[in-house]
């Protein structure tokens, strides 16, 4: 019997891969979307981005697919950067740097790491 094909809406190899660990209980072959597939990530909130990531390399490679959007809210920003998380800063320590700039010197450094996911 062949196992079922499951297809990880990223071109990030590194999530591609913590995913695939994950799943490592199932049966299934894995794979990531195809190199040449880029998705704007035009949603409002988390379950949309995952949604247009999902449904596109779901048409494109005809298999079911596996989508996240993710992000990181800081209260004392209101949220921020939230959805926009991926694009607060070109690389981690930019993103940290930026952060900690942002928070100044308060003591109020609360935070909470959200994650949605989406199969189509």
């Amino acid at each position: 019997m062949r196992k079922p094909l499951l297809t990880i809406a990223s071109g990030n190899t590194k999530k591609v891969s913590e995913i695939y660990e994950m799943l490592n209980v199932l049966n299934l072959n894995v794979q990531k979307q195809p190199d040449f597939l880029e998705v704007e990530e035009t949603g409002k909130t988390y379950f949309e981005n995952a949604l247009l990531k999902a449904k596109a390399a779901a048409l494109e490679t005809n298999t079911w697919t596996l989508a996240d959007d993710s992000g990181l809210e800081v209260d004392f920003l209101d949220g921020r950067p939230g959805i926009y998380s991926a694009r607060y800063g070109r690389s981690n320590s930019e993103k940290i740097n930026k952060l900690i700039n942002e928070l100044d010197d308060t003591p109020y450094r609360s935070a909470k790491f959200i994650s949605c996911m989406v199969l189509c």
